[in-house]
């Protein structure tokens, strides 16, 4: 059974990936706070938790702090991984999504072949790693699971999942 995800654009831009006479493209993470479409905006080099400071414990220099002693939640700012990523969804001809990314085309990717083609950067370009997962959706008001900069980049505001509903993600490392 295929795997399959979906990348809403451009014909003019993506028609060329379809013809098989351009390469799909990889976007520095960074590029995301740049776009033109506000909707689709985001930094994604800041990953941003502001936890309810009664429902976490913060411990500075091994002291636990007082909650009641603290003015507002604490807020952590969080740096992902820099790397290069394309971003694909789950979701299938949505018209919520042509009208959110402005697109005029959807392409229909089998995730699996994909990971298998990019993973020939492997030998072209050593050192680099290729990940494709999941993204997972957080509440800014909860604390992430994982700290690593290489899992961070797999984490999204939960804002983007109503509406975007971004589903997969690949980067190289």
């Amino acid at each position: 059974m295929m795997n399959i995800r979906y990348l809403y654009g451009k014909e003019k831009i993506l028609g060329p990936v379809i013809r098989d006479e351009a390469p799909i493209r990889l976007c520095d993470l960074t590029h995301y706070s740049r776009m033109e479409n506000e909707k689709m905006r985001d930094n994604e080099m800041e990953k941003i938790f502001t936890p309810d400071r009664y429902q976490v414990a913060i411990k500075i220099n091994g002291r636990t702090l007082n909650p009641d002693d603290m003015t507002a939640d604490p807020m952590f700012t969080l740096s992902p991984r820099h790397c290069y990523c394309i971003c694909l969804s789950n979701r299938q001809d949505e018209p919520e999504l042509y009208a959110a990314f402005k697109a005029d085309i959807c392409i229909a990717f089998d995730v699996d072949l994909l990971q298998e083609r990019l993973s020939l950067l492997d030998h072209r370009f050593p050192g680099t790693e290729i990940k494709g997962k999941d993204v997972i959706y957080y509440h800014p008001g909860t604390a992430p699971d994982s700290f690593t900069p290489e899992e961070l980049v797999f984490l999204n505001q939960i804002y983007f999942l109503m509406k975007q509903s971004i589903g997969l993600r690949y980067f190289i490392l």
